[in-house]
């Protein structure tokens, strides 16, 4: 169900499409996929589902933080999350990360003060993200591995999550 938009898109956004349109995200509960191989159950959402002028569509989601190619250490997680957004929703769509970073120059503060709150800039940086199935099918395989195994994986030194991971499990002991 296409709902046309009502409000003029900014330039930035050309870079996803001549967008005409979007679909309302489905609920999470009927967003749900069962990989037969591994016998894990996917579920998720996108943040926004956009229809182009060609009924292409775009499947976006929106972070809040500056996109740094060499500092990301987030973007195979990201990738493999919205790789499973299309398999949920549409396995044709295009797939795009949106960077939002908060513009905060010093003294802008006072500027961004109004009498209904408060407002904020934020600059735009539009990636595209290949939609390679063979992704999720990587992190579905190690996560069934993870699951099967007898005793949890030996720690990382200094791992703050695997220092959290052995206390819980020493409470419960």
């Amino acid at each position: 169900m296409q709902t046309e938009l009502s409000y003029h898109l900014p330039k930035w956004m050309k870079q996803i499409g001549d967008i005409v349109g979007y679909e309302p995200v489905p609920h999470w509960k009927k967003s749900l996929y069962e990989d037969q191989k591994s016998g894990i159950t996917i579920s998720g959402v996108p943040d926004d589902w956009f229809i182009r002028s060609d009924g292409s569509k775009a499947i976006i989601d929106w972070k809040t933080a500056k996109y740094s190619q060499n500092q990301d250490k987030l973007m195979p997680m990201y990738r493999v999350q919205i790789i499973c957004y299309s398999i949920l929703i549409d396995k044709t769509a295009d797939l795009y990360l949106v960077y939002m970073e908060p513009q905060t120059e010093k003294g802008s503060a006072g500027n961004n003060i109004i009498d209904c709150g408060f407002r904020m800039e934020f600059s735009a940086t539009v990636v595209p993200i290949e939609n390679d199935k063979k992704k999720v099918r990587e992190a579905l395989s190690i996560t069934r591995e993870i699951f099967e195994l007898q005793k949890p994986p030996v720690s990382v030194d200094g791992c703050k999550e695997c220092s959290s991971l052995e206390n819980i499990i020493e409470l419960l002991k």
